[in-house]
């Protein structure tokens, strides 16, 4: 099959393969809100009024602590275990999901008896839960990361869903003194990653980018989709191309770094691109 390519001047010929290191988004950011509004987070949940956003002991030391509010359970509270549950937080679209955030573990919090919390993960509306490990050591009233600063890896099970739920679980032993603190959960992921056929596709595709028109020639007779991808993983246009020569306008689209992905029955390739006006 024969194509023919228009004469264009290739202004913003920027186009290179992607490498095959996984990009990492944050997918997630929880800091509890500023100072002046101790408000619980949407969809977050303490079944025992445990747990509460509070704005003293202000997170820092650590690399981002948002330093205005915090979430605490004291050894106040009557002895007992108590629970705090995230909100629905999608992963669609991504892989290899790790969390982290910042913690404070002041003076008798464990020395009464109280234990650090466990992190569990669940991905059906928390009907059953699945235990997530971590590292976590003691340094009275100082706020540091968990896990040694070490995002934190769930299991595969968390991949790719609709709605996954973590769940802090905590053993209190009543005391006078002593608090568990949390600041700036971070929930990140890898954009999924879809197995590649890439010698039978590079030989039919080529892409290119002429002022704010993107060209797609494709040589083979399979039908391509074109997605169009910002780098936060979020798919923003969509376009069938039926031609052999297929001209898609992108001037609606702002400045920045995009990738474009090509799916053929005989797989897909990925260029990534910069677009500036």
């Amino acid at each position: 099959m024969k194509s023919y390519l228009p004469c264009f001047v290739l202004s913003l010929l920027l186009f290179s393969s992607i490498d095959n290191k996984a990009q990492v988004v944050t997918i997630y950011n929880q800091n509890f809100g500023d100072a002046n509004n101790l408000v619980f987070p949407a969809g977050w949940s303490a079944p025992d009024s445990t747990w509460g956003v509070d704005n003293t002991n202000i997170s820092s030391g650590y690399a981002d602590a948002s330093g205005q509010t915090n979430m605490v359970i004291r050894n106040t509270v009557t002895t007992g275990t108590y629970a705090l549950i995230t909100e629905d937080i999608e992963t669609s679209g991504y892989e290899n999901i790790r969390v982290l955030w910042g913690r404070r573990i002041s003076n008798n919090f464990t020395l009464s008896g109280s234990t650090i919390p466990t992190l569990d993960v669940s991905i059906d509306g928390g009907t059953n839960w699945v235990n997530v490990a971590f590292y976590d050591t003691f340094t009275d009233n100082t706020w540091t990361h968990t896990n040694a600063g070490d995002d934190i890896s769930l299991p595969a099970l968390a991949n790719d869903q609709p709605a996954v739920k973590f769940r802090w679980t905590v053993n209190i032993v009543n005391n006078l003194e002593g608090s568990y603190r949390i600041d700036d959960f971070i929930v990140r992921g890898e954009v999924k990653q879809t197995s590649v056929n890439i010698n039978n596709i590079e030989n039919q595709i080529d892409i290119r980018l002429a002022n704010m028109d993107l060209y797609l020639m494709n040589q083979g007779a399979e039908i391509a989709n074109l997605i169009i991808y910002d780098l936060q993983g979020r798919p923003i246009l969509n376009s069938l191309c039926n031609n052999q020569v297929n001209k898609v306008n992108l001037n609606h689209l702002a400045s920045g770094i995009y990738i474009a992905q090509v799916q053929t029955a005989s797989g897909l390739i990925n260029r990534k691109f910069a677009l500036t006006k």
